[in-house]
């Protein structure tokens, strides 16, 4: 993955969180992979 990629990959990360009520406290991106740490905001039903 090139860096125009992971840029792309980044914001697309960050309006699915908010979509999903979603709060993305970490994250790492390489070049076939990626980690994600995630915690859900407010209640889950």
């Amino acid at each position: 993955m090139v860096d125009v990629e992971k840029d792309f990959f980044v914001k697309l990360l960050k309006d699915k969180a908010k979509f999903y009520f979603t709060e993305i406290l970490g994250f790492c991106v390489m070049s076939n992979h990626f980690h994600l740490l995630v915690r859900t905001i407010g209640d889950v039903v």
